[in-house]
């Protein structure tokens, strides 16, 4: 299934990503007194507040490419008031099969996670991600629990994204 372009990653600048990534780098490597002047270009450019602690440990966890193009994407993560029952269904299935890179799989996960969320932390839709019934009870899972749902069903089936 197609998804609308409000629910897709955004395009991004590549030369943006590309200056930041390389600013992340030098960051990540580098000594806090030796990076100062990176840490503001980065986050002058990115338009965010890190301070040189965010950047340590990026390339341990993944590309610092993948970081970047997560944080530029995070300004995008907003709710979609008429996300239809199927374009949950398929945003579930990207982020179940890891159909996309990293920073969408990322992307259409945090998604999820806004268009679950309600005020007190249940469901936007009754029953989309209910479980059964139980000695009358109705269990709702919260956007968290589903996001670590989906993650750890994706560890189980022993895909890695």
């Amino acid at each position: 299934m197609e998804l609308r372009p409000d629910l897709m990653p955004p395009m991004l600048d590549e030369s943006l990503v590309a200056r930041l990534t390389n600013l992340s780098e030098q960051i990540d490597c580098g000594h806090p007194d030796q990076t100062r002047e990176q840490l503001v270009a980065f986050n002058r450019e990115a338009m965010t507040e890190f301070e040189f602690i965010d950047f340590q440990e990026v390339y341990d966890a993944q590309t610092h490419d993948t970081w970047v193009r997560k944080v530029l994407a995070i300004p995008y993560e907003q709710r979609v008031t008429d996300v239809t029952k199927q374009e949950l269904i398929e945003r579930a299935r990207r982020v179940m099969e890891c159909d996309g890179a990293e920073h969408h799989i990322d992307f259409w996960l945090h998604m999820l996670e806004i268009a679950l969320e309600m005020p007190n932390g249940l469901h936007q839709r009754k029953g989309i991600y209910e479980d059964r019934p139980t000695q009358g009870r109705s269990h709702r899972k919260t956007s968290s629990q589903l996001s670590l749902a989906l993650r750890n069903y994706r560890l189980l089936i022993g895909v890695r994204c």
